[in-house]
């Protein structure tokens, strides 16, 4: 698949986060995030939803497209951060070369 990147098209914004490494006392990972880049321009494309059955509950997913343009050292250890809502990067396409990126990531409720 070609993707390309037009700046009219980079109409949102988003933020990529990643763990923070902290470890408390014990040796345990904190679970914190931190951010990495705030107020990335970005286009979204949402491209398919569902719910699975995942340890006695139903929890909805979304896989999302976000178009973004080159940053580097973004990888699939990060999390995007979109209007309030997390989403675990699955992959990090580059289009052609240090142009942009898009990230394929997915949203899960599992509230």
């Amino acid at each position: 698949m070609k993707y390309t990147i037009t700046s009219g098209e980079l109409d949102r914004f988003l933020s990529i986060e990643e763990p923070s490494g902290t470890v408390d006392s014990a040796g345990h990972s904190t679970g914190d995030w931190v951010a990495v880049h705030s107020n990335v321009p970005c286009g979204v494309t949402f491209i398919k939803g569902g719910e699975v059955w995942e340890t006695t509950q139903d929890v909805g997913n979304l896989t999302t497209d976000f178009k973004i343009r080159y940053i580097s050292g973004i990888t699939p250890r990060m999390r995007v951060v979109f209007e309030g809502e997390y989403y675990d990067i699955k992959r990090v396409i580059e289009i052609t070369r240090r142009k942009g990126y898009v990230i394929q990531a997915q949203w899960k409720d599992n509230k």
